[in-house]
Order: structure tokens, then sequence, then C-alpha cells
């Protein structure tokens, strides 16, 4: 294991030392070393959301005393996850973003020009006079409609690209990380070129051809790989991002094989550390091993790993001019630049400017509530801390109380007891005779039983009082994630449960406002950015802005199903009634509680039932008519 305090820079040869590749691991090692406080916390979230006890804790626990571990944590993230997953990605056509247009649409000039020779052609296909120039109005007009439309085809693009990406899992996993560390990394997004195969009807058949395709894509980061600047407060402050990677010769490869790498430094540092770089293993990564119960898995030597540092951040314009990055000019060599540098060992592998639009990094965090001590959140586990501590403490004491109050102990004195005649005294059975010495001349007892008093009812109470705190430090009730059956008082009406669930709610709203901020409002600001830098498809471009929707929608949906309810109410009097569309009534309040449309039926649905139901009655009287004619033939007969 690694000690926590010293760094030790890969062994590598002076030809494959570079002056940034030493820069950026020397930045690294401040971080790792500055992030360790962070790693311990996020150590014991993992165990206690994975319901592992501590090392100290255990030390304390008397051998032979229950060790049980109830997973409150984990119940209460997972209600998380799932109500923000829920948010974020609404069932159905709904979506967490929204694109509009600008109050005051920029269009390309040559686009702007196509718009205008567009409305002229089918103007002067309208009309046999000849065409009239367009007042400034109506040019506004047209382009406004353009921009509506580039809207919509944009929208449709991005929705095409989450959907392939995969979008929704990667936010699963920033959502939990989140929840359970405080903090969640979105990657991207970025672009790479994918290798396509597609089948073309030719002159000779159907041929399957292959091309190259630019595609952007996103990625989770686990926390354990992401080492920001530890001086900053926010991600925006951060002087640098480093992300580790852990790869095997394999992986570096296949990065050699990539044009945008440095194909010769990647192999000539294969050659010279055939073993892998990764002399020792990170304190956090057998910390990890052991909560998952691998203490004795393969060790990163054993493995043959390589690690790789890949750096966003600003670099001196002379260190990137020297790594052969083209675009600085000989008056900027002073200046600082936004840059990406990937770095094995100490050797820079790639280097190059900013590739994003507007210079930005690629990395966006979710925090499930923000420490304004430091860059990283707070997540559910290091809240619930003390909760689910003193929740363990009262199970494991009434369990233990339980079993040593089962049955009674026993006091035998040896002294009086006959043991020619009791030679096994400590097997207790019913109805035993248990003989005494006849030369006892006191009234002592040969055998005494002790009960044990049974405080589990009174320890439950303590288990229950800490759940009840674990719901207020969370704000996170049982019932809203269906736990809990005997809410009581408002809880036991479906009104008054509704009205619980609503107030309950304000906290995921602003969780979820979080996401909205922090991951979905960039990430797709950055997509969008994406397409316009690098789509070839002109028709989706234009002037616009991102909208993040999913705590809005919430609150929105929650108005709506609550106004539809009421105004139900209201109006399902017989005087209001004949003026009401109850079907389409209906069809809102089903749409506002997210249930299927084909739930409430149509109205030629409803019709066509109304209508089987009078021939049904109509069957039915004529079936009874028919009856009361035969009771009375047969009385006459």
């Amino acid at each position: 294991m690694s000690n926590p305090t010293d760094f030790e820079s890969p062994e590598v040869s002076e030809e494959l030392s570079d002056n940034l590749g030493t820069k950026v691991r020397g930045l690294f090692a401040t971080a790792e070393r500055e992030r360790r406080d962070y790693e311990d916390q996020w150590l014991k979230d993992l165990r206690q959301y994975k319901g592992v006890y501590d090392d100290e804790v255990v030390a304390n626990i008397a051998a032979g005393r229950s060790k049980t571990f109830i997973r409150l944590t984990r119940s209460k993230v997972k209600a998380m996850d799932s109500r923000l997953m829920d948010i974020q990605f609404p069932a159905g056509s709904q979506k967490n973003y929204r694109l509009e247009a600008t109050p005051v649409p920029d269009i390309d000039p040559t686009l702007r020009e196509q718009v205008i020779n567009e409305w002229f052609a089918q103007n002067a296909s309208q009309s046999d006079l000849p065409p009239q120039p367009p007042t400034p109005e109506q040019i506004e007009d047209v382009i406004q409609e353009a921009a509506e439309d580039r809207v919509e085809r944009m929208s449709e693009e991005i929705d095409d690209q989450l959907s392939e990406l995969k979008y929704r899992e990667i936010c699963k996993d920033v959502i939990h990380s989140g929840n359970v560390f405080g903090t969640g990394v979105l990657k991207g997004p970025l672009f790479e070129t994918r290798l396509k195969k597609r089948w073309i009807e030719t002159a000779d058949g159907v041929t399957l051809v292959e091309h190259e395709e630019m595609k952007p894509y996103f990625e989770f980061v686990p926390i354990w790989d992401i080492y920001p600047d530890m001086n900053a407060m926010t991600l925006e402050d951060c002087e640098y991002v480093i992300q580790r990677h852990t790869m095997l010769a394999s992986d570096l490869r296949q990065l050699a094989r990539r044009g945008d790498f440095d194909k010769k430094k990647i192999k000539n540092y294969i050659a010279a550390n055939r073993n892998g770089d990764k002399s020792q293993t990170k304190q956090h990564e057998q910390e990890l091993r052991s909560i998952n119960g691998n203490k004795d898995s393969v060790s990163a030597i054993d493995n043959k790993q390589y690690e790789v540092l890949e750096f966003w951040g600003y670099v001196d314009g002379q260190d990137l001019v020297d790594m052969g990055v083209e675009g600085i000019g000989e008056d900027e060599i002073d200046d600082e630049f936004e840059a990406n540098v990937w770095v094995l060992g100490n050797t820079v592998i790639k280097a190059e400017l900013n590739p994003t639009a507007h210079g930005t990094r690629p990395y966006n965090f979710y925090y499930f509530e923000k420490d304004e001590t430091g860059i990283f959140g707070v997540g559910l586990p290091a809240i619930l801390a003390d909760t689910q501590s003193m929740f363990n403490a009262a199970i494991r004491m009434s369990i233990d109380n339980a079993a040593i109050s089962t049955g009674a102990q026993y006091e035998i004195d040896l002294t009086v007891l006959d043991l020619a005649k009791n030679p096994n005294p400590t097997a207790i059975f019913p109805n035993r005779v248990w003989f005494k010495t006849g030369n006892s001349g006191d009234n002592r007892k040969a055998l005494t039983a002790h009960t044990i008093p049974n405080n589990t009812q009174q320890l439950l109470s303590l288990a229950q009082l800490a759940k009840e705190l674990g719901d207020e430090a969370s704000t996170m009730p049982s019932y809203m994630g269906g736990n809990d059956a005997n809410i009581g008082g408002a809880g036991d009406t479906a009104s008054g449960l509704s009205m619980l669930m609503g107030a309950a709610g304000i906290t995921v709203k602003d969780v979820a406002l979080n996401f909205d901020m922090g991951i979905t409002q960039p990430a797709i600001t950055a997509l969008y950015n994406w397409n316009m830098q690098f789509n070839s498809n002109r028709e989706i471009k234009g002037d616009m802005n991102v909208t993040a929707l999913g705590a809005v929608s919430l609150v929105a949906k929650e108005i709506k199903s609550k106004q539809l309810t009421d105004f139900a109410v209201s109006t399902g009097n017989p005087m209001d009634a004949p003026y009401i569309n109850r079907q389409k009534l209906n069809s809102e309040r089903a749409k506002s509680l997210d249930l299927p449309e084909d739930i409430v039926y149509t109205k030629d649905e409803a019709d066509q039932l109304q209508s089987l139901q009078q021939e049904n009655q109509a069957l039915i009287q004529q079936l009874q008519q028919l009856q009361k004619q035969v009771g009375v033939s047969n009385v006459a007969a």
C-alpha cells in the first residue's frame, strides 16, 4: 500500500521525460496529496452505503456480540436515485431541457440571404405580378419563422444524439455518485471518429461499405479518477482538472493508433516499461478492494498497468511550442493557453489547444449538497452518518439483549450439590431432580435461576427514534420511497398524503435544480455548441438558448395536477357539468400524473361502450319480459 504522505514519480529514463510532462505530474502529486481527506470520507460513505463497518467500530464490538448492519442509508440513496431519474428523464415525450430561439435571432448572413431568396421564390409562384421587395417587418417575420424551424431541427438532432450516446444511462451513474459521495462527474461532449458500416444498393447488388463519422460522446467519470485544483471552491475557478486513467499496454497501443497521439513516444515508453509503471497500488484502491472482499486480489504490478494523466488547464505558450503545438505566435509565447495534455510517466504523448467551443473544459459536476469549504460536495451517507450509527447500535443491543434474555442464567453451588447423584450438573431439562448432600447444615440452594431483563421494546423504540431522526436529517421521509405503511395523521387520507408528499418534495426540487445547473444546462449547451461547430448539417444551425427544465417541470407538473383536480371537483355539479368536456379533462389529469394515455377512453370508444351497454340493457329487459310471460303461461296451465 502506498504511503499517504509520499509521492513517487514513475521510474523513467531521462530521454522519456520532458518539461511539460514533469509539470503535469507534479500538479497531480499535489492534488492527490490534498485530496486525501476527501478520499477517507468517500470510503466511509461507501462502507455505510454497502453495510460494512469501519475497522475501529468492529474493534469495539466484543466477540460473540451482534454485528448486524441495517442499511438505512442505502434505502435513502436508492429513493433519491429513483426520484431524480423520474424528474430528469420523465416518461413519454417530455424532456428535461428546452431549446428556443433568441428574441432577436442572429442568423449567418449567407443563411439570411438564402431565407430571403426562398421567400421571394415562394411569393413569385403565388402571383403573376413581379415580386415586391419585402418590408423590414416581413423580413424579421420570415427570419423568426426560419429560426423556429431550425430550433426544432436542432432539438431533434440533439435528441437523436443523446439517445445514441445512452445519455440517460450515463446520467444514472452520475446521479448515484452524487447521492453517495456528494459529487457526480459527467465528461463531455467530446468527439471521436468512428468507423461505421452500412448496407447500400449498387449496380452489382447490396454491398456493405465502411465510412468514418465524427460523433460526440459523453462519459461518466468515477469520483476516484478526478483530481481538480484543490485550492478552488468551484469548477470554474480551477486552474486545472486532471483525470487519471489506469490502462493496460493494449489500451496504450489503441491510443497510439489514433492520429492525435504520439505513436513513437508511446511505443518507446512501453518498451522501456514492460511491466507497467504502477509500482504501487493507491491507498483508496486497496481500500475499495477490501470493501468488496478482495483483500488478496491481484496487484497493479501483476496486471502490468500504466498510469495516464489527462490534463485540462492553463499551459505556458513556450511549453506548448516545445511540444510542437501549432497556432501560437512568437509574440504569444509568454502567454498562457487553455490546453489538453496527456502524460504517460513524465512524457507528453498528446498536447493541443483546447478543441471545445469557447475553450470550456469538458467536465461538469452534480452536487447533492455543495460543501462551502471545498470543491467537492456532501452526500447522503455523510449526512446520515450519526443516525445510521445510532440506529445500528440500538439494533445490535436489542438483538444481544433478546438473545441473552431468552433463557435464565443458572448459579450452581457445588459444595451443596451431591455430585455422585448429579453427574452432569450443567444439563438443564424439565422435571429434573437435584440432589443435595445430606450434611448440609444450612438452607443454601444447590441451584439458583437468574432472569435477565428483556429491554427489547425500549431498544427498538430507540431504533425508531434514530430512524425518524434520519428522515429529518436527510429530509427524505420513508413514505417517499414507499417504505412506511403507517404514516398516521394527515397521511391516512389520499389528499393528506398528497400534501405531505408535496411538502417533502421541496428538498427534492432543490436537488433537481443542482442537477439542472450542474449537468443539464452546461452539457446540453456544450452539445449545442458542438453541433454548431462540427455538424455538417447547415439546416440545424441558428442562434438559440438552452434552458434546463428538470426542477421547473416538476413544479409545473404538480401545480397543473392540483389545478386539474380542483377544477374537476368544482365543476362536478349538475349546473356546470353540461359545459365541461369530461373526456378531455380526464385525459389531461391522466397526463399530469404520467399515466398511460389509453387509460381514458376516447369519445368514439366511450360512445361504443355506451351503445353496447344500452343494447345489453334492452336484451336484459326482453329476457325479463319473456320470463314473466313463461311464468303466466305455466300458472294458466
